[in-house]
């Protein structure tokens, strides 16, 4: 095995089941499908692909993970019919972006974390960008990949 001799490189990818509807609500909520339960000290590249309808108010979209990691490093891009919008972390801060106005689209997100002590939730967050009656939804597989170092 040339490069990572002797280290097993582990694969989870969950994704969700089913669409889930979200109306009059700008608040970000974790889902409840796109998460992976880390370890203290876990090393992990992750990447979410979201595929979304956004009704007029919008959709924001972010990651959320344990307090305390050494590195942080990722990337979330939001992709509609009517606009695009990219935005870098390279800080060690969890962000959030967002896209106005109603469309379809793709929501992909790539990064890597070194976890320090706490163990807890890395966890996909969305909600409308504004909140309206008109249903914001994430499609049916969506989904969430890790490689674990």
């Amino acid at each position: 095995m040339a490069g990572r001799e002797g280290n097993m490189l582990e694969h989870y990818i969950v994704d969700t089941s089913a669409d889930v509807n979200l109306a009059n609500d700008n608040t970000l909520n974790n889902d409840g499908s796109l998460l992976y339960p880390m370890f203290a000290q876990d090393d992990i590249d992750f990447r979410i692909t979201a595929y979304y309808l956004a009704g007029a108010g919008g959709i924001q979209a972010a990651m959320s993970g344990p307090a305390g990691f050494t590195a942080l490093n990722y990337n979330v891009n939001i992709a509609s019919a009517g606009a695009a919008k990219v935005t870098s972390n390279v800080a060690q801060a969890w962000d959030v972006t967002a896209a106005d106005g109603a469309g379809q689209g793709l929501i992909t997100i790539f990064g890597h974390v070194n976890n320090g002590v706490n163990a807890g939730d890395l966890v996909f967050r969305w909600a409308q960008n504004v909140s309206n009656a008109a249903n914001t939804t994430i499609y049916r597989g969506s989904s969430l990949v890790i490689i674990r170092y």
